[in-house]
């Protein structure tokens, strides 16, 4: 799992800045971190919430 709720936003960015909004997917994100993408939702409940908190 990720350490830290700001490495996920880390990562989440630098995939938006990347690719854009279609580049972030949980799964994409979860191989960014080197994590299984249903680790994310222990810092975040879902991807809308991720956004909102980029």
């Amino acid at each position: 799992m990720p350490h830290h709720r700001s490495d996920v936003l880390d990562h989440a960015i630098s995939l938006l800045d990347r690719g854009g909004l279609a580049s972030l997917t949980m799964r994409r994100l979860g191989t960014e971190l080197e994590v299984q993408p249903s680790a994310i939702y222990h810092h975040f409940e879902s991807k809308q919430v991720l956004l909102a908190a980029v």
